[in-house]
């Protein structure tokens, strides 16, 4: 049988519904997301055809009537992940400081977890990730900054104090 590990190694076929792929990392939690792979593991187990093959030969049926099965195991405990919010007065405040500091704000994202900020945010607090390291280095074996960046965010930080303080 076929098997697709979540948090481990994985095998996967060239496509995956559709339904697999779309959606918000923001709308839906760890134990969604996995109740949803596994009903998609069992609609791919009632119909395999819907995988498709590498040619005639390769067939999740054989002739004698053997039939393959995907397998779903989840390994280790969930976490949910976190996403800020881009509209928030928090990430507002955070673009117009990075802004006056470097001249520019360019908002991106990464893939992670924080399930200790993730809860704050879930008990509403407005939270914002930044970091002013080097994105070639980030959790590279050896891993470094440059004081310079480090610099530039805390001049960012102190502009948000200020900002946050006159709006108060």
């Amino acid at each position: 049988s076929g098997r697709i590990l979540v948090g481990g190694s994985t095998k996967s076929p060239g496509k995956l519904p559709s339904a697999a792929t779309s959606g918000s990392p923001r709308s839906i939690a760890a134990d969604q997301a996995i109740q949803s792979l596994k009903g998609y593991a069992d609609e791919l187990n009632r119909d395999l055809s819907k995988l498709g093959t590498r040619g005639p030969v390769a067939k999740y049926v054989l002739p004698d009537g053997t039939k393959g099965q995907l397998e779903l195991t989840i390994m280790g405990s969930s976490v949910s992940g976190i996403a800020v919010t881009l509209d928030s007065p928090g990430n507002t405040v955070l673009c117009e400081a990075t802004k006056e500091v470097l001249g520019e704000c360019n908002p991106y994202s990464l893939t992670g977890s924080l399930p200790l900020v993730k809860e704050l945010q879930d008990e509403g607090y407005d939270l914002q990730i930044m970091g002013y390291g080097l994105m070639k280095t980030y959790h590279a074996k050896n891993e470094y900054g440059l004081l310079s960046d480090f610099g530039d965010g805390f001049k960012v930080m102190t502009k948000i104090v200020q900002k946050l303080n006159d709006k108060a």
